[in-house]
């Protein structure tokens, strides 16, 4: 994934930045990020090539929604 070896710092100016995220703004990156149905793919995995169950995002979506909603409204800020 394009998110792996990244801080919680870059990962987060990757998001907000419009060369590497779709070219959205804030607003549409929070609408991806809460319904988009690739990113949900991660609470649901499925199986692998070989059957083997895939580990699910490790927070429920719901809590991820909250979170992602209540960082845009705070602001979006990045740590360093």
């Amino acid at each position: 994934m394009a998110w792996e070896d990244k801080t919680p710092g870059e990962l987060c100016r990757a998001l907000l930045d419009p060369r590497t995220n779709g070219k959205r703004d804030l607003k549409a990156t929070v609408r991806h990020l809460t319904q988009d149905k690739l990113v949900a793919w991660g609470w649901e995995p499925g199986t692998d090539s070989d059957r083997r169950q895939r580990e699910p995002v490790p927070i429920a979506k719901a809590e991820f929604n909250r979170i992602v909603n209540a960082w845009a409204k705070a602001g979006a800020a990045c740590p360093d």
